[in-house]
């Protein structure tokens, strides 16, 4: 299955694609069009892909995007349902459907799609930024990373810190014995309300109901970092990637990676040799 958003005339509709062998597909099928379309993030468990999405409001426009929705599937999209089994009728065409989990419009609020992932029991786990507004700059803060829990048959919703842009980015991390770990810039960069700034690593114990800042990853930079992306069966030993770069000009972009505990290695901007072991990367000095 391939899960995207086409850009159709001031449109951001989402939908998906099946295959059997990855060559031939069958023909692509809309899952929601509301208003003026939405942005999607999946995640795949034992089977289930799920979905969760927002919506651009008409007429506002497309730097408005609002509400939280989720769906999935277990046959491959033959079916669509909600977190709590409810079957749902595609496309979605109405901003209040069975599959809305937050309405942030009621309270004025943007969404900003960030990570999907799920528990040890399957159920999902979405990560959102939230924010006043689209514009950059302090007027729209606070910007709230915020959790949203299928748990025990309701929508449990916790935020873990707060961002300075709403396209800063990371990935959230689902351990045993309900250890959840966020890796993401959230805390301001060089480029202060710019996309990104400085990755920190942060800890739940219990489930994502509280968090603690265990390790600051980066610090003092030259320019932002963002984008922290989870490796697909994610190791120990290779838990997240990113790349930094100035906010505001052109600027060279180096890529780097850390391990489960926090510790950052910076890639070689050149290799003269088939394989380069990656560099320590320490915090610089003020």
């Amino acid at each position: 299955m391939a899960l995207f958003t086409k850009y159709q005339k001031g449109h951001r509709v989402i939908g998906f694609n099946t295959s059997k062998d990855g060559i031939k597909w069958n023909e692509w099928k809309v899952l929601g069009h509301i208003d003026m379309g939405h942005y999607q993030i999946s995640g795949e468990n034992n089977g289930k892909i799920s979905v969760a999405f927002n919506y651009h409001p008409d007429p506002k426009g497309l730097n408005w995007r609002t509400n939280l929705y989720y769906l999935e599937t277990t046959d491959f999209g033959e079916s669509w349902h909600t977190a709590s089994g409810e079957e749902v009728q595609l496309p979605l065409t109405k901003p209040i459907n069975p599959a809305l989990v937050q309405h942030f419009q009621h309270d004025s609020l943007n969404c900003y799609m960030k990570d999907l992932n799920f528990d040890e029991k399957g159920q999902p786990i979405v990560m959102v930024l939230s924010s006043k507004g689209y514009e950059s700059g302090p007027k729209n803060n606070p910007r709230k990373w915020e959790l949203f829990h299928f748990n025990e048959g309701k929508w449990d919703n916790h935020v873990i810190t707060t961002s300075d842009n709403n396209y800063d980015m990371g990935s959230i991390y689902i351990e045993p014995h309900g250890i959840w770990r966020l890796i993401a810039p959230t805390g301001q960069g060089p480029q202060a309300y710019n996309p990104g700034g400085e990755v920190a690593l942060w800890l739940s114990n219990n489930n994502g109901e509280t968090w603690e800042k265990k390790k600051q990853l980066t610090l003092n930079s030259e320019r932002n970092h963002t984008y922290v992306r989870r490796p697909v069966n994610v190791s120990s030993e290779f838990y997240g990637i990113w790349a930094d770069g100035h906010g505001r000009q052109p600027s060279k972009s180096n890529l780097y990676f850390c391990d489960k505990d926090g510790n950052v290695f910076l890639l070689p901007e050149t290799m003269k040799k088939s394989a380069v072991k990656p560099e320590p990367y320490n915090i610089p000095d003020l």
